[in-house]
């Protein structure tokens, strides 16, 4: 056995890098900063609020609408595109929790769940799109063929 060879008892398959790359580009950068605009409204908001102690039918409902757009904006594409596959997954019930929370009036609670539930997308995102990078990174490092000895049969070289 050679070193660094594969043998036929250890078979691998890398597919090129142009068949599986995904054209989402900047789209976990995207979450990331929506999220960050979800944050920086919900802090608005409840500092209006309750620091501020402005009315809610004011700015903290400005505010408050802001991170349910900012917070709920990529959970909402992926709701309905799950639920148009007859799909009903996490995405739709925090939406569902979120909107309810606005209907009796509890506008900051709605907007703290969006927030945080889009903070914790924003991140699995950015950290998958970041491994899937590596790992593109490493199957182009990959060898285009192998020597494979069989038996006692002298080496051939396989693609």
């Amino acid at each position: 056995m050679y070193p660094g060879r594969m043998t036929a008892s250890s078979p691998t398959t890398t597919a090129p890098a142009a068949e599986t790359h995904d054209h989402s580009h900047g789209s976990a950068r995207w979450e990331l900063w929506f999220a960050i605009a979800a944050g920086v409204t919900y802090a608005g908001g409840m500092i209006a609020e309750f620091a501020l102690g402005l009315p809610m039918v004011g700015w903290p409902l400005v505010f408050f609408l802001a991170t349910y757009f900012f917070g709920g904006f990529f959970t909402f594409r992926t709701a309905i595109a799950s639920t148009m596959r007859g799909k009903f997954e996490v995405d739709f019930l925090m939406l569902v929790a979120a909107i309810g929370a606005a209907l009796i009036g509890r506008w900051a609670e709605g907007a703290v769940l969006l927030f945080l539930f889009s903070l914790g997308h924003a991140l699995e995102e950015y950290a998958l799109s970041r491994a899937s990078k590596s790992i593109e990174s490493l199957a182009e490092l990959a060898p285009r063929s192998a020597l494979v000895r069989r038996g006692g049969d002298e080496p051939v070289e396989v693609p």
